[in-house]
């Protein structure tokens, strides 16, 4: 009877230390085909969101992306692409001059994934708010396209002027004021004597700096002005 029983202990301790060492090497395998991998996300673009606030514009250099190393199981990284994920800097409560900022990295399931290295982790970005600035053209400063040589024109607005709105920092706002010009251009192609309103586009001439130019945003004031075209003779 005796030896009934050890040998039932005997079998259940086998099965308990089988089933132990199955669950084991079942791990391993799983571990094994299914390793912690770590992948390079090379020129993962930076986005700059400023959320609701419009008004607000980075002035001088800001990186456009950076290279990102993500740790995780291979199962999971194999399916994690560039374009899921989202690196970017919330500026939603920026304020004007210069202030450090971080740039958060986030991705679907980021739970399953560790990030190991961010080539950049905060920047220091040189915020300047947006201005508009109306500008007044006359005179020599407006052109005309196609007139007939034996007609004439004369804006028959208030004040004889077309309106134009400069969209600039505020930081550039003197150094615009003083080497500026801008101009309107009518197109009369085809027009008889007589009252047109007419739309337009404004230009600016200006000896500034490239980078200047590329905050710059000039647009008509009014959609359309009345012209008046007539017999020059």
């Amino acid at each position: 009877m005796q030896n009934n029983s050890h040998s039932n202990a005997e079998k259940i301790f086998f099965k308990i230390l089988s089933l132990i060492l199955a669950i084991a090497l079942w791990l391993i395998i799983l571990h094994e085909i299914n390793p912690e991998m770590i992948e390079e996300y090379k020129g993962v673009e930076i986005n700059y969101e400023f959320g609701e606030n419009k008004c607000l514009v980075i002035l001088d250099y800001y990186p456009k992306k950076m290279d990102i190393n993500i740790k995780g199981k291979r199962n999971d990284i194999i399916y994690l692409k560039e374009k899921n994920i989202n690196s970017y800097v919330d500026l939603t409560d920026a304020s004007v001059g210069n202030n450090d900022y971080n740039i958060i990295v986030s991705m679907p399931e980021q739970e399953k994934f560790e990030i190991v290295k961010q080539e950049i982790a905060s920047i220091n970005l040189n915020i300047d708010k947006y201005i508009v600035k109306n500008y007044r053209i006359s005179g020599e400063n407006i052109e005309v396209e196609n007139l007939d040589d034996s007609l004439s024109y004369k804006i028959i607005e208030k004040n004889n002027y077309v309106s134009a709105n400069l969209k600039l920092p505020s930081t550039y706002l003197a150094e615009i004021n003083e080497k500026i010009e801008i101009f309107a251009k009518f197109d009369l192609k085809g027009l008889g004597v007589g009252v047109h309103d007419l739309p337009y586009e404004v230009f600016y001439k200006a000896d500034l700096d490239e980078n200047v130019n590329d905050f710059l945003s000039l647009e008509s004031g009014k959609k359309t002005y009345k012209i008046l075209i007539f017999n020059s003779k």
